[in-house]
């Protein structure tokens, strides 16, 4: 049951867009299969080292656990949200052009 109790811990992770918190992860059981704290804390820290070498973390955050990329891969996905330059419309650059003619 440990195998499915990880699985099902796991794909709620990801299913959740908020971080899970204990009491959050207990609820996905029914109360006569409910795992003690400790064995959901255990069962969490296999998920741990089950992806130690994988491109998303199982990290604690203060409103419970979540899953996010690995730090080792931060210049490699800053790629995808490359800024683009701002582009200022034609009125901004005549306000502008009238307060920069204003000054003294």
């Amino acid at each position: 049951m440990s195998t499915n109790m990880k699985s099902i811990i796991e794909a709620a992770l990801f299913a959740s867009q908020d971080p899970l918190t204990l009491d959050k992860i207990k609820m996905l059981f029914p109360e006569q299969d409910c795992p003690s704290k400790e064995a959901l804390l255990s069962l969490l820290e296999e998920l741990k080292s089950d992806y130690a070498d994988r491109g998303v973390d199982l990290i604690e955050v203060a409103s419970g656990y979540r899953f996010q990329s690995s730090t080792k891969y931060t210049e490699f996905l800053q790629r995808l949200w490359q800024r683009k330059p701002p582009r200022y419309s034609r009125a901004l650059f005549e306000t502008l052009a009238l307060v920069a003619y204003k000054q003294p």
